[in-house]
């Protein structure tokens, strides 16, 4: 009976301290799942803001494409006219393009003797008047694409309607200029549609910004054409005279009233939804590439 009740009283307080040593096991292992779980959130959520910084650092954000898909347009910080790396690329592959179109529209008219050149001039006339070069399309863009395109695009939710409208207004805004006819409308109409994917697809100005300076600046000031029914003043670095015949060439108005300057247009067309596309999937396939390198 002794031995039972020293066998019961020292089992007693060895059961309290199982008891005990449990829950204080129980509580810092909580305490320690609680620390790695706030951690974990905490990397998650660094390794999604990283991917969201490099998605828009490398091409037109999932917002610009879910605007081309019909999706409802997102509000376009500071009018589009953010200015970053990203913006210096836009402005070169924009200004690429419609460089390299015109240089053709020049070569082939050439060649075909459509126009002949007349003088050459120093390497200083091409920066005459660049001021008016670059603050003309800036401010047509901002109007039309910035302003007009934004417009309608809170205004229809459809992005398809709301380009081919703003494509259009562009192309009759340009109607009462000089010598302006059906194929200049339409021609402009063309610019328009480009310049408006550019802009819905990056939501920023400035790749349409870099089409439309690069087409004007290779037209004008450049090879010397007549731009959008004007002459160019002070001389253009190449000096022309128009030949003919003007359904080809546009005559007085400039090569997007002659058929040479409307096919030009639609490669202008055709390369910018090249690009805008491969821009597409490289934006796609980013996050993917940061998802599997980063093990989640």
């Amino acid at each position: 009976m002794l031995v039972a009740r020293v066998r019961t009283g020292l089992r007693a307080p060895l059961q309290g301290r199982l008891r005990i040593r449990p829950e204080i096991s129980q509580s810092r292992r909580s305490k320690s799942a609680i620390f790695y779980e706030r951690k974990s959130a905490k990397r998650r959520h660094q390794q999604r803001g990283s991917n969201q910084h490099v998605h828009v650092s490398r091409g037109p954000d999932r917002a610009g494409w879910q605007l081309l898909a019909g999706a409802p347009p997102p509000h376009c910080s500071a009018l589009g006219f953010a200015f970053d790396r990203r913006a210096l690329i836009d402005l070169g592959i924009g200004a690429a393009i419609t460089l390299v179109s015109m240089s053709m529209v020049f070569a082939a008219e050439y060649s075909a003797g459509l126009i002949s050149v007349t003088r050459v001039g120093p390497p200083s006339a091409l920066a005459n008047d660049i001021l008016t070069s670059i603050a003309v399309p800036l401010i047509e863009e901002f109007v039309f694409r910035c302003a007009v395109l934004g417009a309608l695009l809170l205004l229809t939710r459809n992005t398809a309607v709301a380009v081919a409208i703003s494509a259009l207004i562009f192309g009759v805004g340009h109607a009462l200029n000089a010598n302006a006819g059906f194929v200049s409308i339409i021609s402009t109409a063309l610019g328009g549609l480009a310049y408006s994917i550019a802009f819905a697809a990056s939501e920023r100005i400035w790749l349409p910004f870099g089409l439309h300076f690069g087409w004007n600046y290779a037209e004008g000031r450049l090879f010397g054409f007549h731009l959008s029914g004007g002459a160019i003043h002070p001389a253009p670095f190449v000096q022309q005279h128009d030949i003919g015949p003007t359904i080809l060439t546009g005559g007085e108005y400039g090569p997007e009233a002659g058929l040479v300057g409307l096919l030009a247009r639609l490669v202008v067309l055709a390369l910018i939804t090249a690009w805008v596309m491969s821009a597409k999937r490289r934006a796609d396939r980013t996050p993917m590439v940061r998802s599997a390198t980063s093990g989640e």
